[in-house]
């Protein structure tokens, strides 16, 4: 049988069916997104990461526990303050310089301004003043001082003008204190801070007005002595003459650039009537000698027209022909003659045309020199005495406005500043208790929680493995095209020939659903030659090599299955063939063509023929690969059997198997869970398939079936109806 590679096997359709795979139950890898993918990451990694996210849980709760522990109860008293904005005095005048005024006109910027002001030292200290002066309370000892400043805080509550003004401490007598006194010192310190402003704001005033004037006489100082130096309107009428005489000079080009166009048009006329005299009346009626050449060319062609005439009547040899010819030629000079004159005329002019335009260039781009020279002089003339003029400008309404703000300084130096007034005495609020630690324990292992989650996806991501078939279909870019479930209480070599020991098993089902996929792709019925590869060993690909031959060979497929693996080959330990028996690396070794038919041995399935090999130091498999021998042998075992399966060594330790794909009809993949890497299989693919190599598709090998399984998408009721199913005692061949 033949595979048809016409049949592009590299991208499942979502009709294609997979063997206990996602498309066995109609799911569509394609159309599974990545915030699936994401969550069956995350499931796989609760299953198989469990342990880290119970660790984690545990350190969150413990540090919650931990904090509660060594926390004592805390009392939280809160009051309000209210912050209002004066409107300005006068409406059209933007308000005295203050601290604040800088910051922008809106009331939520100076509102946040002055709520930090409230965190920072100075209304410490009137804190601290206010605690110890006033009369209504006890005295405090320092630590309760310190306990107070570092408990009060200041919120501004959105969308009103009110400020909280919060304190907690381990006494609700000290919270209730603090909070007071924390209000009263933030109208103490707004009082202190307006009072400072105003005071400061005429003494600013008058110190801008004195520098301002400095600064007004100096730019007018430096107007007049540059007027006095620059000559502007001398430059300006110069650059007015330059202007007028390069446009007369540029009128002339013009005119000359249009007699040279003409003189270029007569001499290529000209030209052209001298290679073919018959075209004179194209000559324009200002050609030179145009007279001369017509009646030359005229005389040429009558003479021509009667040697014509005398060639109807004699031969060429004939003495009128031959005095007309020599006629002829007499003429034929004459016209050229005078085509060179009228042409040496014609150059001249044009000559004369070329000088006369580069003189008016060059004079042209002299003056446009000067004239460029000109206007940067007076550009830069001009944009100084711009700068100045408006340095000027800027300088007087900056004098004039702040001698009329001095006269308002007084009324306007607290516009725009916030004023502060206590709206709400100080309330005892609540008392962090058992709710509050509860809920604290609760978010504590919330977080843990959390953080376990991540670190597990983090590791499962991290690790690279494949967690379903969808996402391995999307990943590789190939078709599942089965899953071999993983076999309990079989060694290696047991599990290579599932398919014969345990008929009616899973196993066996599997291999032949991976059959008939192959089988379903084949066309004419000739020899085909299959290789099976993987990225790393222990992956399984000798087994699923020789479990394929025999389900082949079973439905009676003459099989060959071949050991092509020259360094650590295993197909023999699988088949129970002797140790001293014929050895593939050592026929190729010794290029002993003739001995290719005493290599297959028969095994107990009547259609299946086994190559076996042996590990060797005389040889090396590297050149045995890249021989001809062995492109002679695998034509050989084509010849001679119709199923040829190649187990060849792991791609990711030696590139044998990328050899034999080119020598194979169709490459088979394998993959283990828990064994492949994505990175590793993705690349092993895209370099088979940059070599051209035919793609089938992926076999998964030592898959878990069950209610946990991320990989497979089998449903477990499904799984356990399987192992109840009884297959009849009469089973065929598959």
């Amino acid at each position: 049988m033949k595979l048809n590679n016409d049949l592009p096997p590299v991208s499942p359709s979502p009709s294609s069916s997979v063997p206990y795979g996602g498309g066995a139950y109609g799911v569509n890898p394609a159309e599974t997104g990545g915030a699936i993918t994401l969550l069956r990451h995350l499931l796989s990694a609760v299953v198989r990461k469990w342990y880290l996210i119970v660790l984690a849980t545990g350190l969150g709760g413990s540090g919650a526990w931990f904090y509660l522990a060594n926390t004592p109860e805390r009392y939280s008293a809160e009051s309000l303050i209210e912050m209002s904005v004066r409107r300005p005095r006068i409406a059209s005048q933007r308000g005295a310089i203050s601290e604040d005024a800088d910051l922008g006109s809106s009331s939520e910027e100076i509102f946040n301004t002055r709520i930090q002001k409230f965190m920072g030292t100075r209304l410490r200290g009137l804190v601290a003043v206010q605690l110890q002066t006033a009369t209504n309370q006890p005295v405090l000892s320092r630590e309760q001082v310190n306990e107070i400043l570092h408990g009060v805080k200041f919120a501004l509550i959105r969308r009103t003008y009110l400020v909280r003004v919060s304190c907690m401490a381990t006494d609700p007598l000290l919270a209730l204190v603090g909070a007071n006194a924390s209000a009263e010192a933030a109208v103490q310190l707004a009082m202190e801070q307006n009072r400072l402003s105003a005071d400061g704001a005429v003494t600013w005033l008058e110190q801008q007005v004195n520098q301002q004037q400095k600064i007004l006489e100096k730019i007018t100082q430096r107007i007049t002595a540059f007027r006095e130096i620059t000559r502007l309107d001398a430059n300006l009428d110069q650059k007015a003459a330059l202007q007028t005489s390069l446009l007369g000079i540029s009128a002339q080009l013009t005119q000359l650039d249009g007699a040279r166009i003409l003189a270029d048009k007569l001499l290529a006329a000209i030209s052209k009537v001298k290679l073919d005299p018959k075209r004179v009346g194209d000559l324009p009626d200002t050609t030179p000698r145009r007279e001369e050449i017509i009646q030359a060319v005229s005389k040429w062609l009558l003479a021509l027209q009667e040697r014509d005439g005398l060639l109807a009547k004699y031969t060429p040899e004939h003495p009128e022909v031959m005095a007309r010819a020599t006629t002829i030629v007499a003429l034929g000079e004459q016209v050229t003659e005078a085509i060179k004159r009228a042409q040496s005329t014609a150059e001249a002019n044009v000559h004369l045309l070329e000088q006369q335009t580069a003189g008016l260039r060059s004079n042209i781009e002299a003056q446009t020199q000067v004239l460029s020279a000109l206007e940067s002089k007076l550009l830069r003339t001009q944009s100084e005495l711009g700068g100045l003029e408006r340095e000027q400008t800027i300088a007087e309404v900056g004098y004039k406005g702040l001698l009329t703000r001095i006269e308002e300084a007084r009324l306007a130096a607290d516009e725009n500043t916030a004023t502060v007034k206590v709206v709400e005495p100080a309330v005892l609020i609540g008392v962090n208790g058992l709710s509050q630690r509860l809920l604290l324990l609760l978010l504590g292992l919330l977080l843990g929680l959390a953080g376990g989650l991540g670190l597990a996806l983090l590791v499962e991501i991290l690790e690279d493995r494949f967690i379903g078939t969808d996402d391995l279909e999307r990943a590789v870019g190939l078709p599942v095209l089965g899953l071999v479930p993983r076999l309990q209480g079989k060694d290696r070599h047991a599990t290579g020939r599932v398919v014969e020991t345990d008929r009616f098993g899973r196993g066996a089902e599997v291999f032949a659903g991976i059959r008939s996929k192959i089988m379903s792709a084949t066309t004419n019925p000739r020899s085909t030659c299959l290789l099976v590869t993987s990225s790393a060993p222990r992956e399984g690909k000798t087994i699923t090599a020789a479990n394929l031959a025999l389900s082949f060979a079973r439905s009676g497929v003459r099989t060959l299955l071949v050991d092509f693996d020259l360094r650590r080959p295993a197909v023999s330990k699988v088949f129970g063939l002797p140790k001293d028996g014929p050895c593939l690396m050592e026929v190729l070794g010794r290029k002993k063509t003739e001995s290719f038919a005493g290599l297959p041995q028969p095994t107990e399935c009547a259609d299946l023929f086994v190559i076996g090999n042996r590990a060797s130091q005389d040889f090396s498999a590297a050149e045995i690969m890249g021989s001809q021998i062995a492109r002679d042998f695998i034509a050989w075992a084509r010849s001679s059997f119709e199923l040829v399966i190649m187990d060849s060594p792991p791609f990711g330790v030696v590139s044998d198997s990328l050899v034999l794909a080119g020598m194979a009809e169709g490459v088979l993949f394998v993959n283990r869970p828990g064994i492949s890497r994505r990175r590793m299989l993705r690349s092993m693919i895209e370099e088979f398939g940059d070599a051209g190599a035919p793609l089938l598709g992926v076999v998964v090998n030592g898959v878990k079936f069950g209610r946990l399984s991320a990989l497979t998408h089998y449903d477990y009721l499904h799984g356990r109806a399987y192992q109840t199913y009884k297959y009849p005692a009469t089973g065929d061949k598959g």
